[in-house]
């Protein structure tokens, strides 16, 4: 039957929606038989809605799909006493006894085994079953509900015994009153859309109207369209890895419908029973029970989210590290949990923590919060971030040798231009009177200058985490001669592409190396590298990503210290961040237009100052508390391995114009007005050379690395930290003072 067909069948029954139930039908409840194929088109519009390549064989899904078609045939039968639009699946039990060839003929039978009223709904109970060569091969029971079509109770037919899952009897519920998942992570997770139920209704041709209009739902008491429930049952199936090559069965109770769009997780609560829950609020909208699932299906790799009632939630973690790292300081820790809803406290919240944290303080608040963060950060297999253990890859990976000239003159390209020797330190003193780089930085560098033996780094290592990102050293020390490792999560070819001109080598792991996903891996490769390690963090990712990114650096590098305890640690810090400071402010930051223009606006928009108890705030709300929460974690690191006596290297780099900012229009503008107001951004490359020429210096210097200001003494703030105002409120108004002027290296 076409899907049109279907769609005048449903049309037609719609006109019965809203009139008053019949009484139970006299005739025999009807059945309906049918030929046709398990169609390898079928079989291949079904793997791709699923993501996959279609298999020789017919899984489960794909045979129910075949049932669809008769069954809407059945209910669109006379002695029906509901519309076949509106209906939706409450409960469903299936069993492949057999595997089917894609391709094999196919009888396909149906029946209306019983019709059973209520007060509030009539539910109708249809029994499939499919015969191959006369061989009965899959079966199934099928709970159709129509919602507000109850009255006066009955029951007609013998209703088939089917076992109603209900997961919160067996594991309880949370303080939200839904399913308590504990913290099973995820075996996967996807978001659906009314484009994928559209999808589905053309590869099924369901196409009751419930699915794919938000309209249609509500008439049948939905707030939105609803996904089709053998969707749902279709994707866990596959997930679970059930492929019909094998025996299996599945009980499936739809107790809440997925409203589009829906984030569904499939999670697996015992050796067959599983969930879907919705992700965003933690409901359980599907409990299962599959048999079959092969040996070793698990959950997704790597670290995962810790759940809060249900939930994966970043600010469980990001705010529990921050109260965990003030525990000692009562005032700073009231701020931290009174600091709700978390998404709009965390900037008053971390400027708080950050007067506590500081490293002249000492490190207990840094080692409270990495406590929490390991033992409550888990990976997918259940086990804690603090459990994990170092795992050595049964391939070193391949070296590419350069056999170029070792570089040894710093020169950084500033306004058109490459500087080096005096002029290079000319300018950055300039910078330094202008208030836009520490003196630190600028003697450092100059040191550099000074001395080109800084840049000798033989015997060294790097392990450059996010070796492919434009701010990362990799480049510079290649071409001064380092060796460099290249850990990211997709192979660098421009990287590889550019080694055998430079001096140095470039060591590449066995396969792309994700630090969130497998930092034990990664751990593993890095310790067994030749030389002297050192970790260089130039980490980044949007949102909660970062977080776990960041986690996973610092499982990553706890495991590696252990395993060579020579190891140093480097870290690229942000100027949008909390520090405590001691920078004087720029008095004479009012002069110019732009800069009076400054002054009246933050009167009328009531601007903060950047400084408050001493710490600069430095926070801005478009990047968000998981991004303040995973830029802490390299901090605390620091801190706490510097007491240690380890190597550490942590540097404040400069604003940058990277592709990422170039591209976002609002940012390009802002970094436009800053210029204006006398902050400008740098160039990307030019960050980049500088930044890697302090890492150098620092390893040159491990005493540095001892001192309680060292996360900022040597920063190129670009002028934020002599700005009298706070970035936050400052970024608005340098939009909107750029937009009508072009930002250019």
């Amino acid at each position: 039957m076409r899907l049109t067909k279907l769609a005048g069948i449903l049309a037609v029954s719609t006109k019965r929606a809203f009139r008053p139930a019949p009484a139970p039908p006299d005739a025999p409840l009807p059945e309906r038989s049918k030929r046709t194929t398990a169609a390898a088109s079928g079989a291949a519009a079904l793997a791709s809605f699923l993501g996959d390549a279609p298999g020789d064989c017919a899984p489960a899904a794909l045979l129910h799909a075949l049932c669809f078609e008769p069954t809407v045939d059945l209910l669109s039968d006379p002695a029906v006493p509901v519309p076949v639009a509106g209906l939706v699946v409450s409960d469903q039990q299936w069993e492949l006894a057999e595997p089917v060839a894609i391709g094999s003929a196919v009888t396909v039978d149906v029946q209306l085994a019983s019709i059973v009223r209520d007060s509030s709904s009539t539910s109708l109970f249809v029994r499939a079953r499919i015969r191959c060569a006369d061989r009965p091969v899959y079966r199934e029971v099928t709970v159709y509900v129509a919602r507000k079509a109850g009255g006066e109770a009955y029951e007609v037919g013998r209703t088939p015994r089917i076992e109603v899952l209900d997961h919160r009897r067996a594991y309880g519920t949370n303080a939200s009153g839904r399913l308590d998942i504990g913290q099973n992570a995820a075996v996967s997770s996807r978001v659906f859309r009314v484009a994928d139920s559209r999808r589905w209704a053309r590869i099924t041709g369901d196409a009751n109207p419930i699915h794919t209009s938000s309209l249609a739902a509500k008439a049948f008491g939905y707030r939105k369209a609803v996904l089709h429930g053998a969707a749902v049952d279709a994707w866990m199936a596959h997930e679970a890895g059930l492929d019909g090559a094998a025996p299996c069965s599945g009980g499936t109770h739809f107790r809440a419908p997925a409203l589009l769009p829906a984030h569904c997780e499939l999670v697996r609560l015992g050796a067959e029973d599983f969930a879907v829950v919705d992700r965003d609020s933690g409901r359980d909208l599907v409990h299962a029970r599959l048999t079959g699932v092969p040996d070793g299906r698990g959950s997704e790799r790597g670290l995962v989210l810790p759940r809060d009632d249900g939930r994966p939630s970043s600010t469980f973690l990001g705010r529990g590290m921050a109260a965990a790292a003030a525990a000692r300081h009562p005032r700073a820790r009231a701020v931290i949990e009174d600091a709700k809803p978390w998404r709009r406290m965390y900037r008053t919240a971390m400027a708080e923590l950050s007067a506590w944290d500081a490293p002249g303080r000492g490190s207990s608040g840094a080692c409270d919060g990495l406590a929490f963060l390991h033992e409550n950060l888990r990976f997918a297999d259940g086990r804690r971030a603090c459990e994990a253990r170092i795992v050595t890859p049964a391939q070193r990976g391949d070296v590419i040798d350069g056999t170029g000239r070792a570089v040894r003159e710093l020169r950084v390209p500033i306004g058109g231009r490459d500087l080096a020797g005096d002029e290079l330190v000319a300018e950055l003193r300039r910078w330094q009177e202008d208030g836009r780089i520490r003196p630190g930085a600028v003697d450092a560098i100059a040191d550099v200058v000074a001395d080109p033996s800084h840049l000798d780094l033989s015997g060294w290592t790097f392990a450059c985490l996010g070796a492919g990102a434009e701010l990362s050293p990799a480049a510079h020390l290649l071409a001064w001669g380092a060796d460099v490792a290249a850990v990211a999560r997709s192979p660098l070819p421009e990287l590889a592409r550019r080694t055998p001109q430079s001096a140095g080598r470039l060591h590449l792991p066995p396969q792309p190396l994700d630090v969130a996903a497998d930092p034990e891996t990664s751990a593993g490769w890095i310790a067994s590298l030749p030389g002297r390690v050192a970790i260089v963090d130039t980490l980044y990712a949007p949102g909660a990503r970062f977080l776990l990114a960041e986690a996973g650096a610092d499982v990553l590098e706890r495991l590696v210290c252990q395993a060579r305890p020579e190891t140093a640690l480097a870290w690229y810090g942000s100027p949008s961040d909390a520090y405590a400071l001691d920078v004087p402010v720029r008095r004479d930051f009012g002069k110019g237009g732009a800069a009076r223009a400054l002054s009246v606006y933050a009167r009328v928009r009531r601007i903060h100052s950047s400084r408050r108890g001493g710490v600069y705030q430095g926070l801005i709300d478009v990047q968000g508390p998981n991004y303040a929460v995973a830029k802490r974690i390299g901090r605390w690191r620091a801190t706490v391995e510097r007491e240690t006596g380890r190597t550490v290297s942590y540097n404040i780099g400069p604003m940058s114009m990277t592709r990422s900012v170039l591209d976002a229009r609002v940012l390009r503008a802002a970094y436009g007005g800053l210029a204006r107001l006398g902050m400008p951004a740098l160039p990307a490359n030019a960050s980049a050379a500088l930044m890697a020429a302090l890492l150098a210096w620092d390893l040159k210097h491990p005493e540095a690395g001892r001192s309680p200001d060292f996360l900022t003494d040597k920063a190129i703030d670009c002028g934020l930290f002599a700005c009298p105002y706070e970035p936050n409120g400052l970024m608005g108004f340098a939009a909107v003072l750029g937009a009508d002027r072009a930002v250019r290296d």
